[in-house]
């Protein structure tokens, strides 16, 4: 089991404090932290990282990394940050493998408008291919369920996993544990 997550974007211009710790915090925090949240999810806490990273005002800027899991079969890595090229735009990913089956997802978008993707694709290990499709009119907005779900939490009492404050606290340890020093 394993995976390798990844989140890159072009300069934040439109983000006049990205580099400020105190109020955006660099890619980690606000690029990073979403990868973070997964790897947490779907692979547990890691017990370290080894990371090497391209700095920006002592904030990590561009960051590689590898993390070290309780399981020593458990191999994870990610990719995270920004780069120069201002028509890079936005690209997200991973590629996870489980038990039985790889699950693999990427999507880019550039500064001319166009954009690039692999479609969530799930390869079994018996060989087949499955490229699970909805029509995205019918599932709705990603950030409206999640709001939905939280506000369920909120009238019920029951926390969903993935909204959990100790898993949130989590993603931003995972972030720290790849700054160096």
């Amino acid at each position: 089991m394993g995976g390798h997550f990844k989140r890159v974007i072009g300069p934040p211009d439109w983000v006049p404090d990205f580099y400020d710790p105190q109020r955006v915090g660099g890619p980690l925090i606000d690029l990073h932290v979403h990868d973070a949240h997964l790897i947490r999810m779907l692979m547990g806490m890691p017990l370290e990282a080894h990371s090497v990273c391209r700095m920006k005002d002592g904030i990590p800027k561009y960051v590689e990394t590898v993390f070290r899991f309780a399981d020593p079969e458990l191999v994870v890595g990610a990719t995270s940050g920004v780069i120069d090229q201002a028509s890079r735009g936005f690209t997200h990913g991973f590629d996870v493998q489980f038990e039985r089956a790889n699950v693999q997802f990427e999507g880019a978008s550039f500064g001319d408008g166009s954009g690039a993707s692999i479609p969530l694709t799930v390869a079994h290990s018996d060989g087949r291919v499955e490229r699970p499709t909805e029509d995205p009119a019918a599932a709705g907005d990603p950030f409206v369920a999640e709001l939905d779900a939280a506000a369920e939490a909120v009238r019920s009492g029951r926390p969903h996993p993935a909204l959990q404050a100790a898993v949130a606290v989590d993603a931003i340890k995972i972030c720290e544990m790849q700054v160096p020093g």
